[in-house]
């Protein structure tokens, strides 16, 4: 039997636009959370925070109070300062989902203070939203 070259590849690109009526199994166990992310400079006035001073502070600081777990991306950011100077440095953001309990949100207030504190910050950015998290 003999196909044509085009055969094959327009073959699988039918299957591929093929409509699937069945819905993906959704996940058996979802919670409202809260999606946490703290935006952390690393320019200090003595230097750059070392990737071994950044991962002490992670083990040290935020780990012992999320242990279930914690995503840190890195990124680039820019800010105004309060002398209105615009800044551009690198950064790393740390992503955390939990619970909305008094004692998580404290835990949040001490690792920017322990980070303003360690590396010389004048402000680390917390922001917030509720998601549903499914595992």
């Amino acid at each position: 039997m003999r196909f044509h070259r085009l055969t094959l590849p327009l073959a699988l690109l039918l299957c591929a636009c093929a409509r699937h009526d069945a819905a993906p199994a959704r996940p058996a166990s979802c919670t409202p959370q809260l999606q946490t992310r703290l935006y952390l400079g690393l320019d200090t006035p003595t230097g750059p925070v070392h990737d071994a001073d950044w991962q002490r502070f992670v083990d040290d600081v935020v780990t012992p109070r999320f242990s279930d777990g914690l995503t840190v991306l890195e990124a680039r950011g820019q800010w105004r300062d309060a002398h209105g100077v615009t800044t551009r440095e690198a950064s790393r953001v740390i992503e955390i989902v939990h619970g909305d309990a008094v004692a998580q949100q404290q835990k949040l207030a001490e690792i920017a203070g322990h980070y303003k504190a360690r590396f010389r910050q004048q402000a680390v950015l917390l922001t917030q939203a509720p998601v549903r998290a499914c595992l």
